[in-house]
């Protein structure tokens, strides 16, 4: 049988996911990894954070990446495969 969530692991996950984010979003990127890239590492490691501890459902953390693709996309930043 699945369990639910405890409330405390969500909340943790709901503080420690943003401030993941800007941890890694401020950090100075590696050598040969382009910004959009560090960028890219930084929303990953946010829904990451999310999706295991639940803090948010798994959908609203699956349109995170969705809305960095729109963006892109909106800026005329998207390229073609």
């Amino acid at each position: 049988m699945i369990s639910s969530p405890q409330p405390w692991r969500q909340r943790l996950g709901l503080f420690l996911g943003p401030a993941l984010f800007l941890f890694v979003a401020f950090m100075e990127a590696p050598a040969g990894v382009t910004a959009a890239a560090w960028q890219v590492a930084a929303l990953t490691a946010l829904m990451a954070v999310w999706w295991v501890t639940e803090a948010v459902p798994i959908p609203v953390t699956a349109l995170l990446a969705r809305l960095r693709v729109a963006g892109d996309l909106l800026r005329g930043r998207a390229r073609r495969c």
